[in-house]
């Protein structure tokens, strides 16, 4: 009778040892799962693409065009400021501006008719002056559409 022990016991093991076996070939032969979860387009509305920030000195003005004395100096009436750069002085509503321009710097020259509604960018600069007074002006930065 130990012998029919002895060969359950061998049997018993070996089944044992053939099912763990069994398992860990399963293991190794599975591919990884995909990841199956699809993600929908999204739908949300969003608002227009904002305008780049203002430097320093800066200012987005929209306004009408009074005249463009030889190509170099533009007078502005301002309808609407859209936005400052840190350390400019304030623009009041229906201000007329002298603007320093550069032919050569402006892109769409065309634009700049008489009584047309135009938005620019303006930077404040200091000029001195021969009393030696201090007088502000604006320079052209750029114009947007």
């Amino acid at each position: 009778m130990s012998s029919m022990y002895r060969w359950v016991i061998v049997f018993i093991v070996s089944i044992g040892f053939l099912a763990c076996a069994s398992s860990n070939n399963k293991a190794q032969n599975k591919t990884p799962k995909q990841d199956t979860l699809k993600v929908q387009n999204d739908t949300t509305p969003s608002a227009d693409r904002p305008l780049p920030g203002l430097a320093p000195g800066q200012s987005r003005v929209n306004g009408k065009v009074l005249v463009w004395k030889d190509k170099n100096t533009l007078h502005l009436k301002v309808e609407e400021v859209k936005g400052y750069g840190s350390g400019t002085p304030p623009i009041a509503q229906g201000d007329t501006l002298s603007i320093h321009t550069i032919k050569d710097q402006l892109e769409n020259p065309e634009k700049f008719y008489i009584d047309s509604v135009i938005t620019i960018r303006i930077q404040k600069r200091k000029v001195m002056q021969a009393n030696k007074s201090e007088s502000s002006s604006w320079s052209f930065v750029a114009l947007d559409e």
